[in-house]
């Protein structure tokens, strides 16, 4: 293979790296500290429910009913 063929190789090989690598990262869509925080999401709720008063910090979060 010749070097305009090696280099076309590496450059597609990049190419594809980049474009099916890691999705980013996102945040949450929906978070809570709160000691009854609720989220409802497709049929689905999600609830803090932190007990007693001697627990320490809670934080929850949410994407979608999926996630």
């Amino acid at each position: 293979m010749n070097n305009l063929g090696r280099a076309l190789v590496a450059a597609l090989a990049a190419t594809l790296a980049f474009s099916l690598g890691a999705p980013t990262a996102s945040a949450a869509t929906w978070q809570s500290s709160d000691k009854w925080g609720t989220w409802n999401n497709g049929g689905y709720i999600v609830r803090n429910n932190i007990w007693g008063g001697g627990a320490g910090p809670q934080t929850i979060w949410a994407n979608s009913y999926s996630n």
